[in-house]
């Protein structure tokens, strides 16, 4: 039996995207770039576009949940309170903050995120520390300005943000 040439009868002049991912998506941007969309294969571009958008917005809810685990185990264990905990807390916040600006719309759905990020939190931080998920909230105890700006100091009466 011959192997089948994917391309022949398709109508297109690239690779399958099932068959040589890299190639398709080269292939999809350069046909883009020269508009020639009659060639495009719109259903699996459309369905990779709306990955990359759900792969951003998934990030965004990733550096929330980091955000609000670090700020957990700060409230939980004060006697383990240290400099990465902190850390880990600004550079979060620096990341959600570029997601922003960069997805502006992002600001409508900070609700979902916050709500998403915090489904694992709670057996993340029993994970992390001698603390039962059950003794937790089950949401979110922080709004979006604690999550965002509340000052994470070894001394609270330190008058300058840390």
């Amino acid at each position: 039996m011959a192997e089948r040439d994917p391309q022949v009868g398709a109508g297109r002049n690239y690779p399958a995207y099932d068959e040589d991912f890299a190639a398709w998506l080269a292939a999809q941007a350069l046909m883009l770039r020269e508009r020639r969309f009659d060639e495009l294969d719109a259903d699996h571009l459309a369905e990779e576009v709306d990955g990359v958008g759900n792969s951003e917005f998934r990030a965004f809810t990733r550096a929330v949940e980091l955000i609000v685990l670090h700020m957990m185990k700060w409230d939980y264990q004060i006697e383990r309170r240290g400099r990465s905990w902190r850390s880990t807390i600004h550079e979060q916040r620096r990341q959600v903050a570029k997601l922003l600006k960069q997805n502006p719309s992002y600001k409508a759905r900070i609700s979902e995120a916050v709500a998403d990020a915090y489904v694992g939190v709670p057996d993340e931080v029993e994970k992390q520390t001698t603390i039962p998920a059950e003794r937790l909230p089950q949401t979110c105890p922080y709004s979006w300005d604690e999550i965002m700006t509340r000052l994470h100091d070894f001394d609270p009466d330190r008058p300058w943000p840390n």
